[in-house]
């Protein structure tokens, strides 16, 4: 009996799910007792989340990322990254002026809604 042609999103579907059970085998779930080895774990997943949307392995160098058809960020950055755009100091400051100003936004943010959680199970 022939095997039934796939169609691309079927296709596409597959291997995204393939990709996303190699990251899993590849990247250990629970985070570790060093932080920073955490912060490492972190910054490898962010950058294979960013290159698998980007399609980035389809032109990289490793041989891993080509065979498994996703990237596995064997030096933690992509191999076939773009290098970062070079800032100004005025650009970076201006940068660190915009995170300082939102930061007790969000952190007030987090609060009322960590308030509003207390007072739903204090209801229940």
């Amino acid at each position: 009996m022939p095997k039934a042609k796939l169609t691309r999103r079927e296709r596409d579907k597959l291997r995204a799910a393939a990709n996303d059970r190699a990251a899993a085998a590849w990247l250990p779930e629970l985070p570790p007792d060093d932080m920073d080895a955490f912060r490492l774990m972190l910054a490898r997943r962010i950058n294979i989340f960013i290159s698998n949307r980007q399609r980035r392995w389809r032109g990289c160098p490793e041989p891993a990322c080509r065979r498994r058809r996703g990237c596995v960020a064997p030096r933690i950055e992509c191999s076939n990254s773009a290098p970062a755009r070079p800032s100004t100091p005025e650009q970076t400051a201006r940068t660190l002026a915009q995170v300082q100003r939102a930061l007790p936004e969000v952190s007030a943010r987090q609060e009322a809604e960590e308030k509003l959680a207390a007072a739903a199970a204090g209801k229940k």
